[in-house]
């Protein structure tokens, strides 16, 4: 049985999420200096607080997840997988919401940068999650994560190469969408 997040909860989570990162996390996010992955893993904490429930249908937030299969395989062990050409390592996702061992409840595959990169090679792999072969419900790529306006877009099947675009506002702590399409 497939797990279905209707987006209005994947925004709402998000909007959450990210407001705890603002309000928590602050400091992380001011100036340049905190690493990426510190980031990405107090993001992972918050996004989990707001999931826990799932743990219990074995649905769970992992980090650079690079896991495939049956219990023990690596995703470098699966030629078929989305391999960096340049390292010829295999792609692992900042963030994933998933079911562990098999891709029938691929739920959320999330990248984040610091940077203002809206259309980066991030973004392309995670277009590549929903549309290619792991069949993600969703796609959430954020950026500007050293900014006080968080933005992120989210890629579904449907929304295809032209995803709904949010900005996190971090003074009345909400998720606007901006102009889609």
């Amino acid at each position: 049985m497939s797990f279905e997040l209707p987006i209005e909860q994947l925004i709402d989570v998000m909007g959450t999420t990210l407001t705890m990162l603002t309000e928590e996390s602050g400091s992380l996010l001011a100036g340049n200096n905190s690493n990426e992955r510190s980031i990405v893993f107090r993001l992972a904490i918050y996004m989990r607080e707001q999931f826990a429930k799932l743990e219990k249908q074995g649905i769970y937030i992992d980090c650079e997840y690079n896991r495939q299969g049956e219990p023990g395989n690596s995703k470098m062990e699966n030629p078929d997988l989305p391999h960096d050409t340049q390292t010829n390592k295999c792609i692992t996702p900042d963030i994933v919401l998933h079911k562990r061992g098999n891709d029938k409840n691929n739920i959320i595959y999330l990248e984040a940068k610091r940077c203002d990169c809206q259309n980066g090679d991030d973004a392309k792999k995670v277009l590549q999650q929903v549309i290619g072969t792991r069949k993600y419900q969703y796609g959430v790529y954020i950026y500007k994560l050293n900014q006080k306006n968080i933005e992120l877009s989210v890629y579904t099947k449907d929304s295809g190469e032209t995803p709904l675009t949010f900005r996190h506002n971090a003074k009345a702590n909400l998720l606007e969408e901006r102009e889609n399409g």
